[in-house]
């Protein structure tokens, strides 16, 4: 079974788990048109997945509020005070 949205979904944060995610979409059929990556400095193997399956990066600032998104998932470690 295919994973599809009615929209993109926006991943904020392609960490560890981020790319975690990521992949495992991607190995269950989801459409890498169907997914927009945000995150200014993606670890090594994060990046060269998002280039290999040629997923769009947005920058935080150009996100526009008119943009439809299915899902926002946020997957960053937030650090302690």
């Amino acid at each position: 079974m295919a994973l599809e949205l009615p929209g993109p979904l926006l991943l904020a944060g392609a960490g560890k788990m981020g790319g975690a995610l990521l992949e495992g979409w991607l190995a269950r059929g989801m459409k890498p048109s169907q997914v927009l990556v945000q995150d200014p400095a993606p670890g090594e193997a994060v990046a060269a997945l998002i280039k290999r399956h040629q997923i769009a990066r947005i920058d935080p600032a150009g996100l526009s509020p008119t943009v439809p998104q299915s899902v926002i998932l946020v997957a960053m470690r937030l650090s302690r005070c």
